[in-house]
C-alpha cells in the first residue's frame, strides 16, 4: 500500500538524526507513558546531537471518551520540550486499527527517514512498532531501559536473563531507521520553561482499508483490580516462579486472599503481567499491611518499592537470598511446590470463613458478615454479580440479596460456590454441615414423593445422587410445585401429551418424545398444553 503524504517540508537530511516518539493518546495514563519515553528520546538526542519529534495520529475519538484530544496532546508535548510535533491526519475518518496506524507511520518514516523511532512498551504500541519495523525492513529492539551512543551508533540497554544482566544492543545498518520499545517507567517526564516546539501536520490522502481485520466495537476494559498503591494485601511474583502457569497459580492465591497481584521486573518482561503491576524503583511504590513475596531474589530495584509494607512474608529456595534480610517472615523452599499447597489451604480458609459467617448469632461487625465476605471473594475472582449468578444458577437479584444479608444461603449453595471458586467442598464443610446437607436432601425428597402428582421410580433413594420421578399434570393445568430446591441438574422427558416448560421466564414447548436439561436452581414451571393429561419422566441429579 502507498500512502500519499502532503507536506510543505520534507527534507530527509534534517531527519537523519531525529528521534521520533509515538504518542499514545488513548488515555491520560498511556499518554503520560509516551511523555516519559520522550524524556528518554531527549537524553538520546543530547548524545547524538539530534532533535526529538513527537508523533500524534489524528483519530476519531467518538468510541473512546477517555482519549487525549489532539491539540491538548500537542501542547503537552511542547511543554515537555519536544522540538517538533508531527500530527498525521488521515483524510478519511473512522476508527483506526493498529495495522492501519502502522501503515500510516511506515509511509512517513520511509519518506523522512528518521534515525530511530521509540514506542512505549505497552500492548498496542508494541504491536504497531513491530508492524512498522516489518513494513520498513528495519531492525527492532524490545524492552529498552536506557541509551548510549558510541562511535556513531545508538546502543539500547535492555535487561536480559531475568533482569540479572543488562544487554547492550545496536542496529546493524545505521542508514535504515531503527525501532525500539521503551520501558515507560525508565525515564521521568519533565516540563520545560523554554518550550519552542514546532507544530506540523501531514495529511494522509490515501489509506487502504484493512481487509484482514474488521472493527466491531471499542469498550473500556472492566477493571476488577484496584490500585496497587492503596491495596491492603499484595502478592508479588518473581523470576523464581519459572513459567506463566505458576504465575497463574499465584493469581489464584491473590484471589483467595482478596489481594492485589504485583510483580518484579522479569514477569513483566516476559509479559506474564501488565507493566502497571510492576513494583520497584521503575514501577510502583506500595505500602500494604501484608505483602507476600514469592520467588523474588530481593534485588534493591524491587525492595525499594516495598519499604512501606508493614509485614513481608518471603518464599525462596536460596537461604542466602537478599529478600530474607528484608522479610519479617521467611520460608526457605521451592516456591513452585509451596505455592499450590498454600493456595489451596487459603482457598479453603476463605470458604470456611464464609460458612462460619452463616452460623454467627446476632449482627456481625461490618465487613465480617456473610454478604461482605461474599462481595470480597467475588471481586477478588473478578466476577460481576451477573456472572456469579449465572455460575451458580441463580438470578443477579438473588446474589444481591445474599450480599445485602437479606436472605440466607443454604449449605448446598456453599457447595456450588466452592465449585465456582475451584475448592474441594469436602475440605471446608464440617461434619455437622455435611449431615445437614444430607438431611435437607432427604426431607425434600420425601415432600416431593408424598405429593399425588409424583410417582417415585427410585424409592429409598433420598440420599442418592440420581433420582427419577413420573409426573402427571392434568389437561391445561400447571404443575403444582412442591417446596423443593436442590443443587444440580434436572432432565425432563415428555412421555405423553404436550408440555410447556417455562425456564427463567422463557417458554419452551416440548412434544411427545422431546426432552430438555436445565440447572435445577433456575426458576421453572411445568404446564400441560394438551387436552389430555401430560406425563413426564423427570430425572434429578444432585452432586
Amino acid at each position: 500500500m502507498t500512502n500519499n503524504i502532503n507536506t510543505q517540508t520534507n527534507n530527509p537530511d534534517m531527519a537523519e538524526k531525529e528521534i521520533w516518539v509515538y504518542g499514545d493518546v488513548r488515555s491520560s495514563a498511556l499518554f503520560n507513558n509516551s511523555l516519559n519515553v520522550l524524556a528518554g528520546a531527549q537524553k538520546l538526542a543530547s548524545l547524538t546531537g539530534g532533535k526529538t519529534v513527537f508523533m500524534i495520529i489524528s483519530r476519531d475519538n467518538k468510541h473512546n471518551p477517555d482519549a487525549v484530544e489532539e491539540q491538548n496532546a500537542a501542547d503537552q508535548a511542547v511543554k515537555h520540550g519536544v522540538d517538533r510535533v508531527l500530527t498525521l491526519k488521515p483524510s478519511a475518518g473512522g476508527y483506526l486499527l493498529p495495522e492501519q496506524e502502522a501503515r500510516i507511520i511506515a509511509g512517513v518514516v520511509q519518506q523522512q527517514n528518521p534515525c530511530v523511532c521509540l514506542f512505549p512498551l505497552h500492548v498496542i504500541p508494541r504491536e504497531i512498532c513491530s508492524r512498522v519495523a516489518t513494513l520498513c525492513h528495519g531492525g527492532m529492539i524490545a524492552d529498552c531501559m536506557d541509551f548510549k551512543y558510541d562511535a556513531g551508533e545508538i546502543i539500547a540497554v535492555c535487561p536480559s536473563h531475568g533482569g540479572e544482566v543488562m544487554a547492550q544492543l545496536g542496529f546493524s545498518d545505521a542508514t535504515i531507521t531503527g525501532f525500539i520499545t521503551v520501558q515507560p517507567n525508565a525515564f521521568v517526564r519533565k516540563e520545560t520553561t523554554s518550550a519552542q516546539g514546532e507544530l506540523e501536520t501531514l495529511t494522509v490522502t490515501s489509506l487502504a482499508p484493512c481487509d484482514e481485520i474488521s472493527f466491531l466495537s471499542c469498550d473500556k476494559e472492566s477493571r476488577s483490580e484496584k490500585n496497587l498503591e492503596t491495596a491492603r494485601k499484595i502478592v508479588v511474583g518473581g523470576a523464581g516462579l519459572g513459567n506463566i502457569e505458576n504465575f497463574t497459580t499465584l493469581r489464584k492465591l491473590s484471589a483467595a486472599l482478596g489481594a492485589e497481584t504485583g510483580a518484579t521486573r522479569p514477569p513483566v518482561l516476559w509479559h506474564w503481567i501488565d507493566e502497571e503491576r510492576l513494583i520497584g524503583q521503575t514501577g510502583k511504590t506500595v505500602s500494604p499491611e501484608l505483602l507476600i513475596s514469592l520467588g523474588t531474589s530481593g534485588a534493591v530495584q524491587y525492595t525499594a518499592g516495598i519499604t512501606g509494607a508493614k509485614t513481608v512474608v518471603a518464599v525462596n529456595k536460596d537461604p542466602n537470598a537478599p529478600i530474607f534480610q528484608f522479610a519479617d517472615m521467611g520460608i526457605v523452599g521451592d516456591v513452585n511446590l509451596f505455592l499450590p499447597v498454600f493456595t489451596e489451604k487459603i482457598k479453603q480458609i476463605s470458604l470456611r470463613s464464609l460458612a462460619d459467617a452463616l452460623d454467627t448469632d446476632g449482627p456481625s461487625a461490618r465487613g465480617d458478615d456473610f454478604g461482605s465476605r461474599l462481595i470480597r471473594i467475588r471481586r477478588a475472582h473478578g466476577l460481576t454479580r451477573e456472572v456469579l449468578a449465572q455460575s451458580v444458577g441463580r438470578t443477579p437479584e438473588f446474589i444481591k440479596e445474599l450480599e445485602n444479608n437479606q436472605t440466607t444461603a443454604s449449605v448446598g449453595l456453599l457447595i456450588t460456590l466452592a465449585e465456582v471458586f475451584d475448592i474441594d467442598a469436602g475440605t471446608f464443610l464440617n461434619a455437622e454441615e455435611q449431615s445437614k446437607l444430607a438431611g435437607e436432601r432427604a426431607q425434600a425428597y420425601t415432600r416431593r414423593t408424598a405429593n399425588y402428582h409424583y410417582q417415585s421410580l427410585t424409592p429409598g433413594a433420598e440420599n442418592e445422587h440420581l433420582r427419577v420421578f413420573m409426573i402427571t399434570i392434568e389437561s391445561r393445568q400447571k404443575h403444582k410445585p412442591v417446596d423443593y430446591r436442590h443443587e444440580g441438574e434436572e432432565f425432563v422427558y415428555v412421555m405423553d401429551g404436550q408440555l410447556g416448560l417455562t425456564l427463567d421466564g422463557k417458554l419452551y414447548t416440548l412434544m411427545k418424545g422431546e426432552y430438555m436439561k436445565y440447572n435445577s436452581q433456575t426458576p421453572h414451571q411445568l404446564k400441560s398444553l394438551s387436552d389430555e393429561k401430560t406425563r413426564c419422566l423427570v430425572t434429578l441429579y444432585t452432586p
